[in-house]
């Protein structure tokens, strides 16, 4: 059974502490991340990450703040990203949002194409792991959930905006 790892936005704005939207420790999780991620490699497993990549003016800062601007250093993902099988940008529409791995545009329903990917694969067991947990988190494993894969969160190596 094949199985992959869901690293979701696990960028500088989100996991350092002087990042434009912190999530409170999100730097602890570093190591512990960077150590799943080599597993999953070691076993010829998949390792994916999401990243918000914000277009200037984004709809997402009226609530949040701006975060995460596209070519920014806030943008760079936290973690080596060269060990991404596939690296999902979202948020990249200035006038739609999405939380979710598995859209670009939520409200436009404009899909990532990170099903396709899986399914071509034969993923069938996907666990998610990132920031923000009561967020993006939860928002990816959802969607996973209801696309009908084995789907769990990684508590241990996750962080919430409001514990």
């Amino acid at each position: 059974m094949k199985k992959a790892l869901i690293v979701v936005d696990y960028q500088y704005d989100f996991a350092d502490p002087n990042g434009k939207l912190y999530v409170p420790q999100g730097e602890t999780i570093k190591k512990d991340i960077d150590n799943r991620v080599k597993e999953y490699k070691t076993n010829d497993n998949y390792v994916i990450f999401s990243g918000d990549f914000h277009p200037i003016n984004h709809v997402s800062f009226s609530k949040w703040g701006e975060h995460c601007l596209v070519n920014s250093d806030g943008a760079e993902f936290y973690i080596d990203s060269s060990q991404a099988d596939l690296i999902i940008k979202k948020g990249v529409e200035v006038d739609y949002d999405s939380y979710s791995a598995f859209y670009i545009a939520q409200d436009l329903n404009i899909d990532s194409g990170l099903n396709d990917w899986l399914k071509e694969r034969n993923v069938e067991e996907i666990e998610v792991c990132g920031l923000a947990l009561d967020v993006c988190v939860q928002a990816t494993y959802a969607d996973a959930v209801e696309k009908g894969y084995n789907s769990f969160i990684n508590f241990e190596l996750s962080k919430s905006i409001n514990s």
